[in-house]
């Protein structure tokens, strides 16, 4: 029974990551959709093509017929505005507004309950398994401690700090459009109840069905266990240096809505008829790339997957096996190949969805700044860094 619960979820997480790759795409081409699912203040109405036709019932290129692929792109565009995305702005979900402040703490506070939950839920399992087998429960290492579940402890360290980071770092502007909508507040628990789950949950299972959570799942135990967990150890260390670093530049933004000394030299701008103090900060990562913040996040899930990478290949192949041994074709060992498998391709998911969705924000990001300084003199423009999110690739 538990084998097949572990597998129904596994395999949900996988769909989750599929699905939410299909909402990116809607709140690329859709802006009445990224209107629903925005969670960040600073942001412009796109003019490309496609938001005009998204938004308005002229096709594309002035109802140039010859304009066909553009004609037909315009088409899909206002079917999912009229079939999905009016009857969503309609639903209750979307006319409640929640601050950002606690749409971003509850986020936070979803992601450590669920990890939790899972790494206790693992130390029970075990207690029950040796029971079973042993008439008794004797002292074993903790899921917390376990190498198995070193990504998943990394995770909960990220929604700690995070949260920690809302409640006394972050300072939130507050005001009318300082909100987000329900939707998108339960959209974004959504995704950490499921990157909880894929920062090493399934992995964990997998393991479960062979040795136990507190050893290497690989028949060649000889050659692996040393190599293996340094790797993850030291992945695991990188991984906190990265959440330091984020902190960092957090509180270099923070510092900047502050009015701290050293953040002062920007000027005043008129934006949409209400004068605003829109600054860049100057310091720090910020002079490399435009959201270096956002780099450290995406770096974070990246470690987080090779950890998971590691912990998924068994008989020192370097990847995951796609068949299974001869010894593995039937039972448990055969389930947990399937775990394990299942296991990379939700880490993959965390990672390509994170660097989809920050990316699409920092182009937001982007293009509100290349308005600001459109509507200042010359001399008062900020200087924002050439690149959004790598330095020398993008």
């Amino acid at each position: 029974m538990r084998d097949d619960i572990c597998l129904v979820l596994a395999s949900l997480t996988c769909f989750y990551w599929a699905l939410s790759h299909l909402v990116l795409l809607a709140r690329a081409l859709l802006p009445r959709f990224g209107a629903v699912v925005r969670y960040g203040r600073r942001s412009v109405v796109a003019t490309t093509a496609t938001d005009r036709v998204a938004s308005s019932k002229q096709p594309l290129g002035g109802g140039d017929v010859g304009s066909g692929g553009n004609l037909w792109v315009g088409t899909t565009c206002r079917w999912f505005v009229r079939r999905l995305i009016v009857p969503l702005e309609s639903c209750f979900l979307c006319r409640v507004k929640v601050s950002r402040k606690n749409s971003f703490c509850a986020f936070y506070v979803t992601g450590v309950v669920v990890t939790v939950f899972i790494l206790e839920g693992a130390n029970g399992f075990q207690c029950v398994h040796n029971e079973a087998a042993e008439g008794a429960c004797p002292p074993r290492v903790s899921s917390f401690t376990s190498r198995n579940t070193r990504p998943l402890v990394a995770f909960l360290v990220h929604c700690i700090i995070r949260l920690l980071e809302c409640l006394f770092l972050h300072r939130f502007s507050g005001g009318q459009s300082d909100y987000v909508t329900c939707f998108a507040a339960v959209a974004g628990c959504t995704f950490y109840v499921f990157a909880s789950y894929s920062s090493g949950a399934v992995v964990l299972c997998g393991s479960q069905f062979k040795q136990g959570p507190d050893e290497y799942n690989g028949p060649d135990v000889a050659l692996r266990p040393f190599a293996v967990t340094c790797a993850v150890d030291v992945l695991f260390f990188v991984h906190i240096a990265l959440q330091v670093t984020q902190v960092y530049h957090h509180q270099i933004l923070a510092m900047l809505r502050k009015g701290h000394a050293s953040c002062r030299d920007s000027h005043k701008g008129r934006v949409r008829g209400t004068v605003t103090l829109y600054r860049f900060p100057r310091a720090g990562l910020f002079r490399f790339v435009q959201e270096p913040h956002y780099t450290c996040e995406i770096a974070m899930y990246a470690i987080n997957l090779v950890s998971v990478w590691l912990l998924t290949c068994p008989e020192g192949s370097l990847f995951p096996s796609l068949m299974g041994t001869s010894s593995e074709i039937d039972g448990s060992s055969s389930m947990a190949q399937r775990l394990l498998q299942m296991g990379c391709l939700a880490a993959l998911g965390v990672l390509s969805f994170s660097l989809i969705n920050l990316g699409i924000t920092a182009c937001e990001h982007r293009r509100f700044w290349k308005r600001v300084n459109e509507e200042r003199d010359k001399r008062d423009q900020e200087p924002v860094p050439k690149w959004n999110l790598i330095y020398g690739v993008w």
